[in-house]
């Protein structure tokens, strides 16, 4: 990912370079997310062959993933992180990987730029549009992925309802990642666009309400504990309305909790006396987690199928065309 403009690529090359040293998003992408985003850009009904990047590639998983769902295209992916970069060359080697420090000489070279959870992190974000734009052809396309702030959402709600739930200045939501500068709307999204002669083609918007029950309640009863602290409550109402969210989500969440345990107990290939002590004791609620796992993610997917052209979700997926 790309946390600042090209100007400012030496402390965002450091950050990253560190973060990427770990495991900073190994496997991070689930198998459900790749197959939402290749659903996606097929949807763009895009020419056959052309150049595409993706911008802020990070590992290159979604480089990858853009170079399968484009067959007949030359895909390439531009980070700041060197170590980042090698990972991506290494595990991806039939697409191209460069460093952002590259950006400057690509001037009208792509047909297509893609991002995927980039743009909530560069530091300014007009910059970094513009040097965009630059790098695209006359007629081009940009597909841009990131954290929606429209009114609405499950995740909407619940922040109106404490006292620190959406910064007034950037629109970040309370739990949003630390390197979030900024949750834009469609509208913000489409304005900043437009300033570089880009329009709005094709939007979809992800977790309306069951998918992000069903994040939420996956992320485990720490989290949902976290999200739902009724002392941060507006007011007395709102009190007890993020009290009644706490228990639902807690109950869903540890019942999830309870089953995720049980199948990572099970594939350990040594177990040990206290695994097997543990697996006897939650076994007996595997059936119930499970199956409520399975709920809430048959629901995310029946959600994202009947309700993508909903603007209320807290993803979005916006494609934008010039001319």
């Amino acid at each position: 990912m790309v946390t600042t403009n090209v100007g400012e690529r030496p402390c965002a090359a450091e950050c990253y370079d560190a973060c990427y040293a770990g495991d900073y998003l190994r496997d991070y992408w689930s198998t459900v997310k790749q197959r939402i985003v290749a659903e996606v850009v097929r949807s763009l009904h895009l020419p056959p062959c052309g150049i595409a990047l993706d911008f802020g590639c990070g590992r290159g998983d979604m480089t990858d993933l853009l170079r399968r769902t484009l067959p007949g295209w030359e895909v390439h992916g531009m980070d700041p992180s060197e170590v980042a970069l090698r990972w991506a060359k290494e595990h991806h080697p039939e697409c191209c990987f460069r460093s952002v420090a590259d950006m400057g000489a690509m001037k009208a070279r792509f047909d297509l730029v893609f991002s995927h959870h980039v743009l909530e992190h560069v530091a300014d974000f007009g910059a970094s549009l513009g040097e965009i734009a630059a790098c695209l052809k006359p007629t081009a396309w940009m597909l841009h992925i990131l954290p929606c702030g429209n009114p609405g959402s499950f995740e909407h709600s619940l922040c109106l309802l404490r006292r620190d739930g959406v910064d007034p200045a950037s629109g970040r939501f309370f739990f949003d990642d630390p390197s979030h500068v900024r949750r834009l709307t469609t509208e913000e999204l489409v304005s900043f666009c437009a300033r570089v002669g880009f329009r709005l083609v094709a939007e979809y918007y992800r977790n309306q309400n069951w998918g992000a029950i069903e994040w939420i309640t996956a992320s485990g009863p720490d989290f949902v504990a976290h999200l739902t602290e009724p002392h941060m409550a507006m007011g007395e109402s709102a009190r007890r309305q993020l009290q009644r969210i706490r228990s639902r989500l807690l109950c869903i969440a540890r019942l999830r909790s309870l089953a995720h345990e049980a199948e990572r107990l099970w594939a350990k290939p040594a177990k040990r006396g206290g695994d097997m002590l543990r697996l006897v004791k939650i076994v007996p609620a595997y059936p119930l987690g499970k199956g409520v796992a399975l709920y809430w993610q048959r629901q995310a997917r029946w959600e994202w199928r009947t309700r993508r052209h909903e603007r209320n979700g807290s993803e979005m997926f916006l494609c934008f065309a010039r001319p």
